[in-house]
């Protein structure tokens, strides 16, 4: 007698379709957080090169990080500004570190549900002196 062989091919399918889902999806979510680490990385290097250079104060660091940041990212990023001597601009250093958590580093968090952790970037710049004419 033979086997027989029908719906032999929508088992296979239905074993194999989680599986690609699931890769497809983790690609495309490493893919968004990348960009969403690159444009932290930006942001929190432009606000260390403004504060350095006496361009923008720290109070308004904040809303400057807003325009760098992807939509579904903004209000998720939390901000620590630090500098090493602040009196004295030959020795000043300007650090930046901005985190936020995986799950609001991309539009659709399917994957990162599963174990989430926190994306963190930081930037640190040394003051530069004022110009003296």
């Amino acid at each position: 007698m033979k086997a027989s062989r029908s719906g032999a091919a929508a088992a296979e399918f239905a074993l194999i379709i989680p599986v690609f889902t699931t890769l497809l999806f983790g690609g495309f979510e490493f893919g968004m957080i990348a960009y969403s680490t690159s444009a932290l990385q930006l942001a929190a290097n432009v606000i260390a090169r403004d504060v350095a250079v006496n361009n923008l104060d720290v109070e308004a660091a904040t809303e400057k990080l807003q325009p760098y940041l992807p939509g579904y990212l903004q209000g998720h990023v939390s901000m620590s500004m630090s500098q090493s001597n602040p009196g004295d601009p030959r020795l000043n250093s300007v650090q930046v570190q901005l985190q936020a958590p995986s799950t609001s580093a991309t539009p659709i968090s399917i994957v990162s549900q599963a174990a989430s952790w926190t994306v963190s970037v930081r930037a640190n710049v040394q003051q530069e002196l004022p110009y003296v004419d």
